[in-house]
C-alpha cells in the first residue's frame, strides 16, 4: 500500500502524518485521542495539551499492556486446552484399541463358548446312549431264562445239597 499523507486536528492543532494505513482508520484514531484529550482538559482546565496527551498517551499504554497481557494469556490457555484435547484423542485412540481387543476376545470367547456347548451336547447324547444300553443291560440281566433242566424238571438248589423236586419223592433216600 502506498504512502500517504493525512491531516488530523487533534486539540485545536494541526497536524499532517504520512502512513501506509488507510485515512478513515487513521482519521478514526485521531478522533479518539481527541476526544480523550478534551475529557482530560474538561476535567482538569489547568491542564495544558501536553499533559493531556502525556495522560492519554499513558492511558492508551495501560490498555496495550492489559490486552497484551491478555492476549498472552489467552494463547498459554488455548496452548494448555490443545495439549488437553491432544491428550484427549490419544485417550480415546488408546481406548479404541483396547475396545477392539476386547471385541476380539469376545468374538474368541462366543466362539469356544459354541464349541464348548456343542461338545456338551455330543456328551450328554454319548451319555444318554449309555444309559439306555446300560437299562437294556439290567433288563436283560433281569429276565434270564432258567437252564433247560430247572424248566424240566421245577428243581431247585440249596446250599447243603443238589436235589430235584419229583413231586416230594427223593430217590436217593
Amino acid at each position: 500500500m502506498p504512502i500517504s499523507r493525512i491531516k488530523l486536528e487533534i486539540c485545536g492543532n494541526s497536524y499532517t502524518i504520512s502512513s501506509t494505513d488507510e485515512e478513515g482508520y487513521i482519521l478514526s484514531l485521531a478522533k479518539q485521542l481527541n476526544q480523550a484529550m478534551e475529557e482530560t482538559l474538561d476535567r482538569s482546565p489547568q491542564a495544558s495539551v501536553t499533559t493531556a496527551a502525556v495522560l492519554a498517551a499513558l492511558g492508551y499504554l495501560d490498555e496495550l499492556e492489559k490486552a497484551t497481557n491478555g492476549s498472552d494469556h489467552m494463547r498459554r490457555q488455548i496452548s494448555e486446552y490443545l495439549e488437553e484435547a491432544k491428550r484427549a484423542r490419544q485417550e480415546a485412540e488408546d481406548a479404541k484399541r483396547t475396545l477392539a481387543a476386547a471385541q476380539i476376545l469376545v468374538e474368541q470367547t462366543k466362539k469356544a463358548l459354541m464349541e464348548a456347548e456343542e461338545e456338551n451336547v455330543r456328551i450328554r447324547q454319548q451319555l444318554e446312549e449309555m444309559e439306555q444300553a446300560r437299562d437294556v443291560t439290567t433288563i436283560t440281566a433281569t429276565v434270564q431264562p432258567l437252564p433247560y433242566e430247572d424248566v424240566m424238571y421245577g428243581g431247585y438248589k440249596t446250599d447243603s445239597e443238589d436235589t430235584r423236586y419229583n413231586g416230594g419223592y427223593n430217590s436217593d433216600r
